[in-house]
């Protein structure tokens, strides 16, 4: 057990740590028991205070516990809260930090069971693929993406009370983002600095050696290359390492199926051939429209349906569902008037305003800001977008915190000399408060 273990340990009085459950490159993550129903265990991942971490890795876990808080699906683990424990709460003063409730998900790692059992049959590949795409879909409808889709971070279970097969959890968005464009956290392949993902399972354009975007088919061709080693037994390119690994998905067309199992379909085959495609213009263009061809395929193999076309026509239902950011602006033009009118008040008279939007759900309060936001990007105005959230917190100005974090954060990717200065400065304006 590890100096650092946590076990024993009361979390915001609230839960108490039972026992390790793994460790990862920002914390670990522990399996703890509830006091206010000790008969269903969670899952909490802490960072502790006292180890080196980097400001970008404290962001990304706050930012996880923000993106996880938006998404309810029976196939995504259950984010419950996030916060931050103290010393007063931890048997040593070396324990304290921050920390992020789940929901504990039963059951093994499909990299477990691959590593276990080798290649599985079609059964096992229709209710894996099924479960998973369907909360792709679900996520990237949130315009979220999970950048880190692999065996790994699949939980597989038993079915309950009696019934076949297994049910999937989805886990792990330590690196997941928002993929819209006014989110201000688009992903681009230009970072050279930040890549991203497991290079087994990289999309090509994640490599950051092709000019492209980082979106929501970038998850797709993850999970292409997680089916193929359910069917196959092994990833795309087990033999490849490093530098080489990634020149292979940018380059490099995996060997088919067939090759490995003479037996497996050939809808199949064309499936998740699509999914490795290296253009994402060539690829699945949804999880939505995969969804439906595994469907499809699943009734043809099982129940000798016939489809009319070969070869099969693939992805006529991609439907993406995450809102345009191109939408016309409609209905709220007078309010957007009111409030470029307050701002030119402050440009001009150096006086802070405040406005306050209110309104039903649905009547367009976040377009509303939106549309604010891009007429001041457009004139190089700068733009601090926040959100309180509902889920509880033991962190004070948490929300606070987290918007200027990502400001910072924009600042020191884009503005190299700008950050420089304001590291230089912020020691001199805290100076006597450094540890509060």
């Amino acid at each position: 057990m590890s100096s650092d273990s946590l076990i024993g340990t009361k979390i915001a009085e609230r839960y108490c740590i039972t026992g390790e459950v793994g460790e990862g490159g920002m914390g670990r993550v522990y399996r703890a028991m509830p006091f206010d129903d000790p008969t269903h265990d969670v899952a909490i991942k802490v960072i502790l205070g006292h180890r080196k971490i980097s400001f970008e890795d404290l962001m990304r876990f706050q930012q996880e516990a923000l993106l996880m808080e938006r998404l309810h699906h029976p196939n995504i683990v259950n984010f419950l809260e996030f916060g931050l424990f103290d010393e007063n709460n931890s048997t040593t003063k070396k324990n304290h930090g921050y920390y992020l409730v789940m929901e504990f998900a039963n059951g093994k790692t499909l990299k477990n069971i691959l590593s276990l059992d080798g290649a599985k049959d079609l059964a096992f590949f229709f209710q894996v693929s099924l479960q998973v795409t369907a909360a792709l879909d679900y996520t990237h409808s949130k315009n979220i993406i999970h950048r880190d889709i692999k065996p790994q971070n699949i939980v597989v279970s038993k079915s309950w009370q009696g019934h076949q097969g297994v049910i999937v959890k989805v886990l792990d968005f330590g690196i997941a983002s928002l993929t819209h464009p006014n989110s201000g956290l688009f992903e681009s392949s230009k970072d050279k600095n930040h890549i991203a993902g497991t290079p087994s399972y990289m999309a090509p354009e994640a490599t950051h050696l092709v000019d492209h975007s980082i979106d929501h088919r970038s998850d797709l061709y993850s999970l292409g290359c997680l089916l193929y080693e359910i069917l196959a037994g092994h990833p795309p390119f087990p033999h490849s390492k490093g530098h080489q690994l990634m020149e292979d998905h940018v380059k490099k067309a995996p060997p088919p199926l067939s090759q490995h199992r003479f037996h497996v379909p050939d809808i199949i085959d064309q499936i998740i051939s699509k999914l490795l495609k290296k253009d994402p213009n060539q690829r699945y263009q949804s999880a939505f429209g995969l969804h439906r061809d595994l469907l499809k395929a699943k009734d043809f193999i099982f129940n000798q349906e016939q489809i009319d076309e070969s070869p099969y026509s693939l992805d006529i239902h991609h439907t993406f569902k995450s809102v345009p950011s191109t939408i016309d602006f409609i209905g709220r033009k007078d309010e957007l008037k009111a409030l470029l009118n307050s701002f030119r008040q402050v440009q001009q008279t150096a006086k802070s305003h405040v406005a306050l939007i209110n309104g039903e759900a649905g009547t367009g309060k976040t377009k509303l800001i939106s549309e604010f936001r891009s007429v001041l990007a457009k004139e190089k105005n700068r733009f601090i977008n926040i959100n309180f959230s509902g889920y509880k917190s033991d962190v004070p100005f948490h929300s606070l915190a987290i918007g200027f974090n990502e400001y910072l954060m924009a600042i020191a990717k884009n503005n190299p000399h700008e950050s420089h200065e304001i590291k230089r400065k912020i020691p001199i304006f805290l100076e006597g408060y450094e540890k509060i």
